[in-house]
């Protein structure tokens, strides 16, 4: 189930990524990794002082040590390939969420959870941190923070597991700005321990140092960013008022939603949980304190962002958001057996009918308007950027929308040789051919800032050859002769051949078609890519075949690992749908082995069975 659950998800947002996503790094990303992360590492091989380095108010090392890895993995900056993996870091919470339900609620509670997990983090609602290679901090945040509630408040004193939480704490302050509030609920729970009677106070000091350790820390790595006070909340009122509407989510429209989501919570923590020692106290620690972090995060928010107009949090923030949901759902499972069984029932699936159609509503808003508008503004962002590269001319570069707002840093990050070296196939300089010229005439393709040559119907052209090497060449294509796997229409002769040598003399060893695949991010041309290496070979066009004329791109590199994501985002349907499948039988799976599964016999009773069942007749 749990396997199941991660592919449904992640599959899911493969699909998002695929068909909303670019491999083009986008703003604050240009300075912090081209600048001050990829060049120096590049230049000199200076690492951990970038690392740690604030950005703004955050420290976010673990997201820039994720993306630098996959830079010098893959060999290019590709921001589709750091959106992949950081979609995967969601999907991992989840499971854990999951595991962690089954282990401490009901089956029919913990299954629900699932259900929940998976329509709350597959929705395409918080997109910006999907479609952005550089937000996978809040899933390090997330995941950090919660390993560290888990082993400190829940692990005995000073043992492995203890010591684990603890540094996952000291992650998490280097994970965002907030990650020191980690420190609260432990401070919080532990005191509240200590002034407890009985065994729940036995380590209680040793967590309450640690607590203060990581709020002491954290206090000496914040940093103040004069340039955002302006964004701060004005007043008191600004401040509920945004924060209420991050209580929300999904529909931070509906303010009425925050008592609702967060009753089943409330109730857990006005109850006060439970001080016994066992599984139990263990559970309701971890919700409450859970709860409490998200509670802080968002009111962090709330003071450094309500000012920031309109009255609405920002789409990035949803996914701390988010996290209130499944905590709420599993206070309202901890808190099921203290009521009437069909009460229970009753207030669950009203809560989690009401949920989901917040949720479903908020994602049809993102796929019918912010999502289609993120596709054409990152496709008008590769034109201007894949512009300035190919002619250097910054007069027409600032005057165009940029993925970052300053155009003259942005050029310079741009010109060096280091950048140019790993930048993107959507704006990477391409290989020259000779002979190749820029389209004229009639049958110019209609981006004319490709460099591309258009081939008359009974035309033959052959490249001069093409360097071995790793990784993949990507050739756009344009025209009725190159028509083939488009919807409805019979497969032509391939009029485009990449021909492939193993020797200098370049004799004829193997003809590959060179096959179209779905149109790129920009335009209507159609992508086709080829494998680079081991040998030198030549493209051939035979538009002749096709009927009418061809146009094609130069080529552009591609690295392995940037084609292998972008072919696996492209199944990410089939990978969901698959893991959807494996988890809707592992709940079925769960739920059936449960009730089949025989009640536990107390000792004293097993013993007496044993000894009627040996008495003589």
């Amino acid at each position: 189930m749990a396997v199941g659950l991660f592919f449904a998800i992640w599959g899911a947002k493969l699909a998002v990524i695929d068909r909303f996503g670019s491999d083009l790094p986008y703003w604050d990303q240009w300075a912090k990794e081209g600048d001050l992360l990829l060049t120096p590492w590049f230049e000199d091989r200076t690492l951990w002082r970038n690392l740690i380095l604030p950005h703004n108010e955050h420290r976010i090392a673990p997201t820039l040590a994720m993306n630098l890895g996959l830079v010098v993995a893959g060999g290019q900056w590709d921001a589709r390939v750091q959106c992949v993996a950081g979609a995967a870091l969601p999907a991992l919470i989840a499971v854990g969420l999951l595991l962690w339900a089954l282990r401490h609620v009901g089956r029919g509670w913990a299954v629900a959870t699932g259900a929940l997990l998976l329509i709350a983090t597959a929705a395409p609602i918080v997109w910006e941190n999907l479609l952005g290679g550089f937000q996978s901090q809040f899933y390090f945040l997330t995941g950090f923070s919660f390993l560290a509630l888990g082993g400190l408040l829940n692990a005995p004193a000073l043992t492995w597991r203890w010591w684990g939480g603890f540094g996952c704490g000291l992650l998490a302050l280097v994970s965002m700005g907030s990650g020191l509030l980690v420190a609260a609920p432990v401070l919080a729970l532990s005191a509240w321990r200590a002034l407890a009677r009985g065994p729940a106070r036995r380590g209680a000091g040793f967590t309450f140092a640690a607590g203060l350790g990581l709020a002491g820390l954290g206090a000496v790595l914040h940093v103040e960013a004069p340039w955002h006070a302006p964004l701060h909340a004005a007043d008191a009122g600004a401040f509920l008022g945004y924060w209420i509407r991050c209580l929300a989510w999904p529909q931070p429209g509906s303010p009425w939603l925050a008592a609702v989501i967060w009753l089943p919570w409330l109730v857990l923590l006005g109850s006060g949980g439970r001080t016994a020692p066992g599984p139990a106290a263990k559970a309701e620690t971890f919700i409450l304190a859970a709860g409490l972090w998200v509670l802080l995060q968002l009111a962090a928010v709330s003071y450094s962002r309500a000012g920031a107009g309109g009255g609405y949090p920002a789409n990035r923030y949803g996914e701390i958001a988010a996290l209130g949901l499944p905590l709420a759902w599993l206070a309202l499972a901890r808190l099921a057996p203290r009521i009437r069984p069909r009460a229970a029932a009753a207030a669950g699936g009203l809560w989690l009918t009401l949920v989901a159609g917040c949720i479903a509503g908020a994602a049809a808003e993102s796929l019918a308007g912010p999502l289609p508008a993120k596709r054409r503004e990152s496709a008008e962002f590769e034109r201007h950027v894949q512009a300035f590269v190919l002619t250097d001319d910054y007069a027409a570069f600032a005057l165009r929308p940029l993925p970052f707002p300053m155009a003259d840093w942005l050029a310079r990050i741009l010109r060096r040789a280091e950048i140019r070296a790993v930048l993107p196939a959507s704006v990477r300089p391409p290989l020259p051919l000779t002979g190749f010229a820029l389209a004229a005439g009639p049958h110019a393709p209609p981006l004319a800032h490709r460099r591309t040559r258009t081939v008359a119907a009974a035309e033959a052209w052959q490249s001069a050859p093409l360097p071995a090497g790793p990784g993949w060449w990507k050739i756009e294509t344009s025209g009725p002769a190159f028509s083939a796997g488009r919807t409805g229409s019979p497969a032509p002769p391939a009029p485009l051949r990449f021909t492939r040598s193993g020797a200098s003399t370049f004799p004829d060893r193997r003809a590959e078609t060179v096959a179209a695949t779905r149109p790129p991010l920009s335009d209507t041309w159609r992508a086709a890519y080829v494998r680079a290496g081991p040998g030198a070979g030549r493209l051939s066009a035979h538009p002749g075949a096709g009927g009418g004329w061809l146009a094609l791109s130069e080529p552009v590199a591609v690295s392995s690992l940037s084609h292998r994501t972008r072919t696996t985002a492209q199944q990410g349907r089939w990978i969901g749908g698959a893991g959807l499948a494996l988890w809707l039988i592992g709940a079925a799976g769960w739920l059936g082995f449960r009730r089949a599964r025989p009640a536990p016999v107390p000792a004293k009773a097993a013993a007496l069975i044993h000894l009627n069942a040996s008495a003589p007749g």
